[in-house]
C-alpha cells in the first residue's frame, strides 16, 4: 500500500491497506472516505464485502501479487467467493517469481484469453546470486550456522526455517551467541511483524529469522545473505527465497 501511495502521489491517489491485525476503524474511515486503490488480505477483504462496507461493483482492475500463493489451497475458498463480488468486465493481472501449472489451471477461473509474460526467460534467478549448500548432521546443524555468519560476517541477512517452532529456536541460538536477530512468523502479531521489519529495511537489525510466509514482498535493500536453515519444501519456495537479495541488479 504504501508503494501504490508513493507511485501515485503526483496523480493524489488515495489507496487503504485493509488486512488482520489491524483495528477496523481506520480501515472503515478509508473506505468511507473514498479509495483509488484497495491493497490487502483476502480473509479481511472479504469480511468488509460480507458486512457491506466494500463494495466491488465498479472494479476496473484486479490484481494478484505472489499469485501462486493466493491461488493455493489455503486462499482459494476465499478468492472463489471475492470473485462472486466482482464484475464479469475487467481486466486481471497476476504476477508472481514462480507460477507452477496448477496454479496456471486455476487462474482460469479468474482470466479470460490472458496473455502469459515472462520477463525471465528461461533464467529463473537472478544471474548475480551465487549458491552453496552444507552437508551437516543434525547435532551440528546450530554450529555450523554460526559459522557461515562469522564467516560471511553479512551487514543483514535472512534465515529462513519450515516451522514456527525452528523459527523461535533459532532465534534464540543467535541472541544467546551474540547476534542482533528477530523473527517473523504466523505467531506473532501483525505489530510484532512490522516492527521486526522496519527494522531489518532500515538498517538497526542485522539478522532476521523467518519461515517462508515472509519469503513474499520483503524488499530489503542491500541484503547480503539468504540462509536456509531448513530445506525448502518445494522449488518455488526456493526461488522466492533466494530472490530476496540479488535485486536490482545487486
Amino acid at each position: 500500500a504504501l508503494e501504490v501511495a508513493a507511485i501515485g502521489r503526483g496523480k493524489g491517489v488515495r489507496c487503504v491497506p485493509i488486512y488482520g491485525g489491524l483495528g477496523y476503524a481506520k480501515q472503515i474511515e478509508g473506505i468511507e472516505l473514498g479509495a483509488h486503490v484497495i491493497v490487502g488480505t483476502p480473509g479481511r477483504i472479504l469480511d468488509h464485502l460480507g458486512a457491506g462496507r466494500l463494495h466491488f461493483d465498479s472494479v476496473r482492475t484486479l490484481v494478484f501479487d505472489e499469485a501462486d500463493e493466493l491461488l493455493s489451497l489455503g486462499f482459494w475458498p476465499d478468492m472463489k467467493e471475492i470473485k462472486t463480488y466482482l464484475p464479469a468486465r475487467r481486466q486481471s493481472c497476476l504476477f508472481s517469481a514462480t507460477i507452477p501449472e496448477r496454479v496456471r489451471s486455476l487462474s482460469r477461473v479468474f482470466l479470460r484469453d490472458p496473455e502469459f509474460v515472462s520477463l525471465s526467460a528461461d533464467q529463473v534467478a537472478p544471474r548475480e546470486i551465487e549458491h552453496f549448500f552444507v552437508v551437516t548432521t543434525a547435532q551440528e546443524k546450530e554450529a555450523n550456522l554460526l559459522r557461515i555468519l562469522h564467516y560471511e560476517d553479512p551487514e543483514s541477512a535472512i534465515v529462513f526455517c519450515n516451522t514456527k517452532s525452528d523459527v523461535r529456536y533459532v532465534t534464540a541460538h543467535l541472541q544467546r551467541n551474540g547476534f542482533d536477530a528477530d523473527q517473523i512468523s504466523g505467531d506473532l502479531t501483525q505489530t510484532a511483524r512490522e516492527q521486526a521489519m522496519a527494522s531489518i529495511k532500515a538498517g538497526k537489525l542485522r539478522i532476521l529469522v523467518a519461515t517462508d510466509v515472509a519469503a513474499r514482498g520483503i524488499d530489503i535493500s542491500d541484503l547480503g545473505l539468504v540462509l536456509g536453515y531448513s530445506a525448502p519444501e518445494s522449488p518455488e519456495d526456493y526461488v522466492h527465497r533466494i530472490g530476496r537479495t540479488g535485486r536490482a541488479g545487486k
